[in-house]
């Protein structure tokens, strides 16, 4: 993602230093796993570098964080990296696991 495309789709982050955006940009990039994201690879960057700028103090002007440290970016960020993993998922049936009977025999 470069800052021209970054900027259109975060217009909040307008008057943030280029450079800082670049910066910014650079370390969500390295941070994101193109093979997990696929087709979402850029969305990722995207919501990660806001979320990044959103919480750094230089950014002071562009902070959006909430009580608890979040911020709507880096929600949206974590809800496509859910939307990207698979979790372990555990089969066999019978008395599995999470019923009290232990591993299926």
């Amino acid at each position: 993602m470069d800052i021209p495309t970054f900027r259109a789709r975060f217009p909040f982050f307008a008057n943030v230093n280029p450079l800082m955006v670049a910066v910014v940009i650079q370390e969500a990039t390295n941070q994101v796993d193109a093979s997990v994201f696929r087709q979402n690879t850029d969305a990722a960057i995207g919501y990660l570098a806001a979320h990044l700028l959103a919480i750094d103090p230089q950014g002071s002007d562009t902070r959006l964080v909430a009580k608890d440290g979040s911020t709507m970016y880096g929600k949206m960020y974590e809800n496509l990296r859910l939307a990207m993993t698979v979790g372990i998922a555990v089969s066999g049936g019978g008395d599995g696991c999470g019923r009290g009977g232990g591993w299926p025999g």
